[in-house]
């Protein structure tokens, strides 16, 4: 005997069936979603069996419409996908996809019908979840990814899992785990070799609004790794456009870290099919000097040196990065990644400097660009010739003219102040002191203070310890 809910559903179904009143059979419907399982597509399986053809039809239209209210992941589209192809004709599946797509496209989801039928709902989820910086990842995302993987299975990535991340203390054990998974799952599927898996991915990854946090940019730079990419470039293009935060930057580094940890290291017996190929082709994109970079890069990931891998990787990302942006928001993004990173490489940060202030830098950057010589210079105190050129073209090219933020003029102020404490160097002292005069003079401090001291830096040769101390005297005053 049935439930009485269920007989109470079924037979107000059947009444507004057959009544034609499509308005109460789609609120009905609207409530079954939810507790779609076996029994109620039974159900409505036997009411398509013993509606006439013009009920069939309208309970068509009320099913295929139901995808305006589901996400593409919700179990139940796998209830109604198989209801509708089983029972009503072509169009209204194609109705029914349209409604999903619908759907999507107002909440900003990333992932469409196509890929739902191509791949099925827990990728769906999966990818979503990656793709969409409004949503968290959570545990249901971690029951979808071991979802139909075999119990052995998931102990051999544990192991993997514990192996890579005691060897290289790369990222988060969690972090490395959910890579590795994922991988594995696309392998299970058989789509670890779908080129169109690695099209659709990038072209969604094209679409982003927002940027991705440090979790998502990690997994799906791994991801792309291993999946077939005809073009380098379209894989070049997508991940500078996830790298447009700190976090994003360094995703993207520890994701190529771990592809080059799975090329080289012959201690990792699971092989997980990394794309060597396309691996090297995009380090020889984004390297400066292709041999001398794959070598060291090679060194360092035999000898485990993960901080240093993940600085060189970091800092070719943030120079190629700088050429394709033009956000003031993001290169100063990018420049707060070459900061927490660029100690290790001062050459490498050197010409990214000279680079970026050859071009109009605004008063945020110039902050940040002094906050970086600053901090390489204690670091690097024989380099300071080198950056003599750079503030020389800060002279020229930095927006000075009345800083709003008297904040930010304080912080400027007092990376001047110490870059001159710290200058061994004549040229690095004379381009200092160019750059200062440029400062003053653009503030438009009428006081006699400074009115004297520009004075003093009219015409200087060789600049004086006393006239070193008076500038930083006046840098440091409130």
């Amino acid at each position: 005997m049935k439930p009485l809910y269920k007989t109470s559903i079924v037979d107000s179904l059947i009444e507004s069936l057959a009544s034609g009143n499509e308005k109460l059979l789609k609120e009905l419907l609207r409530k079954m979603l939810g507790t779609l399982r076996h029994d109620f597509v039974t159900i409505l399986e036997e009411i398509f069996r013993v509606s006439d053809e013009k009920n069939r039809k309208i309970l068509c239209r009320c099913l295929s419409e139901l995808g305006l209210h589901l996400d593409l992941w919700s179990k139940d589209v796998n209830y109604l996908y198989h209801l509708i192809s089983k029972n009503c004709q072509k169009i209204y599946l194609a109705d029914f996809k349209v409604m999903l797509n619908h759907n999507a496209l107002m909440k900003k989801r990333f992932i469409d019908a196509n890929f739902y039928e191509r791949y099925g709902i827990d990728i769906v989820f999966i990818f979503e979840m990656l793709l969409n910086s409004n949503m968290s990842i959570n545990n249901e995302f971690y029951e979808r990814l071991i979802n139909n993987i075999p119990e052995k299975v998931l102990n051999q990535i544990s192991k993997l899992t514990h192996y890579i991340h005691n060897s290289y203390v790369l990222t988060k054990r969690e972090i490395i785990y959910i890579c590795e998974l994922l991988i594995k799952k696309l392998d299970i599927m058989g789509i670890i070799k779908d080129s169109d898996l690695s099209a659709y991915l990038l072209d969604k990854i094209n679409m982003l609004y927002k940027p991705l946090d440090y979790l998502k940019a990690t997994v799906l730079t791994f991801v792309l790794m291993h999946l077939p990419t005809k073009k380098i470039d379209s894989l070049f293009r997508a991940l500078i456009r996830i790298a447009s935060n700190v976090s994003s930057l360094l995703g993207i580094s520890t994701g190529i870290a771990l592809s080059i940890i799975h090329v080289l290291d012959f201690s990792i017996l699971i092989r997980n099919q990394v794309n060597r190929s396309l691996v090297w082709m995009f380090l020889e994109k984004i390297m400066t000097n292709s041999s001398e970079d794959f070598i060291e890069l090679i060194d360092l990931t035999r000898k485990k040196l993960v901080n240093k891998l993940l600085s060189k990787i970091c800092i070719n990302l943030a120079r190629i990065t700088l050429n394709y942006v033009n956000d003031p928001a993001i290169e100063n993004q990018i420049i707060d990644c070459i900061y927490a990173v660029g100690i290790n490489y001062p050459f490498d940060v050197i010409m990214i400097l000279q680079d970026l202030t050859n071009r109009k830098i605004n008063q945020e950057l110039l902050y940040r660009i002094l906050r970086i010589i600053r901090i390489l210079i204690i670091k690097h105190p024989e380099l300071q010739s080198k950056f003599a050129l750079i503030i020389s073209n800060l002279a020229f090219n930095a927006d000075l003219k009345n800083v709003k933020s008297i904040t930010l003029k304080k912080v400027i102020q007092k990376n001047l102040a110490a870059l001159l404490r710290l200058s061994k160097s004549l040229a690095f002292t004379e381009s200092l002191i160019y750059l200062i005069k440029y400062f003053i003079m653009a503030d438009l401090d009428t006081s006699p203070r400074s009115a004297g001291l520009l004075t003093s830096l009219t015409d200087i040769n060789e600049p004086s310890d006393d006239l070193v101390k008076s500038i930083i005297s006046y840098l440091e005053s409130d």
